[in-house]
């Protein structure tokens, strides 16, 4: 259970006597353990589990570090572990709770401390690293298989269908997200859900994809163009974003603000033209979520650090004509980063 050694070291850096954790993923980050209906009192040298009944031998198994306490309320469960313990200073992640659990928690003289377990999992250990890299073969080894059958005539759902099946041939695990094949003008739209349009001669394909391994996610866009002649708007437009994600991926190291990766991609859109066509931030965290901190988008101050993996996906969208997005998951290092959705 490293992770919640690590959680315990930072409880004691932040003077906290515990943290309350009941956010899924929070929870699988912290004991590898996947199911529901269960929550966690972290304290600086314990942890409880509170879990129902039909729960409580399994956790008392797969997650030997914690002290099980069934059958009883979330709340009620945590003020009475505080009252025996002693524990004065507990926290609670309000931006991970819902409204009225943190209210009750609140109530009872818990702290609200956005992002505690969320900063720890910002930066993988290997074990994560090497999900997410395993998550990441899957999908660009999919991809490659695949692409290789697409072709007019065949639906974006059937492309779709295609893709989870090649990641489930690989040992993924199920899909990071769902699945994006857009066609045509479709390719237009960022979040289009894959439908029964067929593929076109001389149209693009954007397909946005990731698989799952063992808890951990990965993600990767390509756009393909079916026919041996892209009309000049489509080469331009690919060219552009070819160049905004070498750009946005050179700037990416340990040290550089998670704005100026941004910065680098959407100011090579900028001036060619474009920048009211790219519509959302450059990247964004992946792992046991699909977005996860940090934010690569105008702004943001957070520095990246060696170990964080992020994507970098700059797209320009032509309404009503058609969309190109690359996008590659990469690891931060200390000289720069190192890019995971290969095969």
């Amino acid at each position: 259970m490293k992770n919640l050694k690590r959680l315990q070291g930072l409880l004691r850096r932040e003077r906290l006597d515990g943290m309350v954790v009941t956010c899924p993923p929070d929870l699988i980050f912290l004991t590898d353990f996947n199911q529901e209906g269960f929550a966690l009192l972290v304290g600086q040298r314990r942890t409880w589990a509170f879990v129902p009944e039909l729960l409580k031998d399994q956790v008392r198994r797969d997650v030997p570090d914690c002290r099980v306490v069934a059958g009883v309320s979330l709340v009620a469960g945590v003020a009475a572990v505080m009252r025996g313990e002693g524990l004065r200073r507990v926290g609670f992640d309000p931006t991970r709770e819902i409204y009225a659990t943190g209210r009750a928690l609140e109530k009872k003289g818990l702290v609200p401390i956005p992002g505690l377990v969320l900063r720890l999992r910002a930066v993988k250990e290997h074990k994560a690293l090497e999900r997410v890299r395993r998550a990441c073969r899957i999908s660009a080894g999919a991809f490659e298989r695949v692409r290789r059958r697409i072709r007019p005539g065949r639906t974006e759902r059937s492309v779709a269908l295609e893709l989870e099946e090649e990641f489930r041939k690989e040992g993924g695990e199920g899909v990071a997200f769902e699945t994006i094949v857009a066609s045509g003008p479709n390719s237009a739209l960022p979040h289009h859900r894959s439908c029964e349009r067929l593929l076109k001669s001389q149209e693009p394909v954007v397909m946005d994809f990731g698989s799952l391994f063992q808890f951990y996610r990965s993600d990767m866009t390509r756009t393909l163009f079916l026919g041996k002649s892209p009309p000049p708007l489509y080469r331009r437009v690919y060219r552009i974003v070819e160049r905004a994600q070498r750009e946005g991926i050179r700037r990416l190291r340990a040290g550089v603000s998670a704005g100026e990766v941004d910065r680098g991609s959407r100011d090579t859109i900028q001036r060619q033209g474009y920048g009211s066509y790219f519509i959302h931030s450059t990247g964004h965290g992946v792992g046991l979520e699909i977005h996860e901190p940090p934010r690569l988008g105008p702004g943001s101050k957070e520095r990246l650090r060696a170990g964080m993996v992020v994507t970098v996906e700059p797209g320009i969208y032509l309404p009503g004509r058609f969309g190109v997005r690359l996008e590659d998951t990469l690891l931060v290092t200390a000289q720069g980063s190192r890019r995971l959705t290969q095969p």
